[in-house]
């Protein structure tokens, strides 16, 4: 079908044209939108799962809640897990000591605690104390490492040491402060299968003593 024919425009062949071309437009047309519509949903659940990997994540270990232990009397502060407990001036001379435990599957106590011991006025310095009143045990614990560690301006003794009875770690932290010895006792002790409990719990006990500051 020609589209001039003597001279004259086919009417009828550019009626089709026309009708082809709205078609094909309209076409066109509705493909677009479902394209933008479908990359629209695309883009959105990609935002969604961004949202979903920054969102606070509740009733996980996560970072414990901290609870704060100000001793004027001795002039010292800790910060220590809020659900661990608490307890001052026992019997034996300790002032303060925090300790959480939980029962393993085999029915026996695992966890940690933290101690702190203070013995007033001595002219001995900490080598010295140590000396004479902590040696290394013959038989029962064993020494893994000796160091040295800042606690807040003073340098301390840190021994990590493990029970060759009961099992799990038993350190000691001698630290002097204004004539007074701080003496720091921590143990963890995780004998169940709970690798992941041993860790957290060392990770606790390190934090305790990262956070001791010294009031006076």
């Amino acid at each position: 079908m020609p589209f001039i024919t003597q001279g004259k425009i086919n009417v009828k062949y550019l009626a089709i044209v026309l009708i082809v071309a709205v078609l094909a437009g309209a076409g066109i047309l509705l493909y677009q939108q479902d394209l933008d519509k479908k990359s629209a949903e695309i883009f959105n659940q990609g935002q969604q799962k961004v949202l979903a990997g920054n969102q606070k994540i509740e009733g996980g270990t996560g970072v414990e809640e901290k609870a704060i232990y100000n001793n004027k009397e001795y002039g010292f502060s800790i910060n220590y897990p809020k659900n661990w407990t608490i307890s001052e001036n026992f019997a034996t001379g300790t002032i303060v000591r925090v300790e959480n435990y939980f029962v393993n599957e085999s029915g026996d106590k695992d966890g940690a605690y933290f101690n702190v011991d203070i013995i007033k006025n001595t002219s001995d310095n900490v080598q010295e104390w140590i000396n004479k009143n902590n040696p290394i045990a013959e038989e029962g614990e064993t020494l893994q490492e000796v160091k040295n560690l800042n606690i807040d301006g003073e340098v301390g003794i840190y021994r990590i040491k493990t029970s060759d009875v009961a099992g799990g770690y038993f350190n000691d932290l001698t630290v002097k402060h204004n004539d007074n010895i701080y003496y720091i006792t921590t143990k963890v002790r995780v004998l169940s299968t709970y690798e992941k409990e041993n860790k957290e719990y060392q990770e606790a006990v390190d934090n305790i003593i990262s956070s001791f500051k010294f009031n006076n």
